[in-house]
């Protein structure tokens, strides 16, 4: 794996954390941040993303990653957050 692979799944996580924090009820902020800005910065991390993945890899192949990806990064964001928000409450 080469290096901007490495930054491509990088860009990808922060573009979808970004993309997730905009959310009203994300669990890791008490207030989301500004919608077009979370969605804007969100979609140029995406971008980046999906170029750095295309410049070793088929266009195919990289897309299937790049949707992969996100499909798994943004299905662990919530939980990440409810367990950081059980972690500060304690178990009861």
């Amino acid at each position: 794996m080469q290096w901007f692979h490495l930054i491509a799944l990088l860009t990808g996580f922060l573009g979808s954390l970004s993309i997730y924090l905009t959310s009203p009820n994300q669990l890791w902020l008490n207030q989301p941040f500004a919608k077009t800005t979370g969605l804007l910065v969100g979609a140029l991390f995406w971008i980046v993303c999906l170029a750095l993945l295309m410049q070793g890899l088929q266009v195919v192949v990289a897309i299937f990653i790049f949707v992969v990806w996100i499909m798994v990064v943004l299905t662990l964001l919530p939980y990440i957050g409810a367990l950081k928000k059980i972690k500060s409450k304690g178990v009861e």
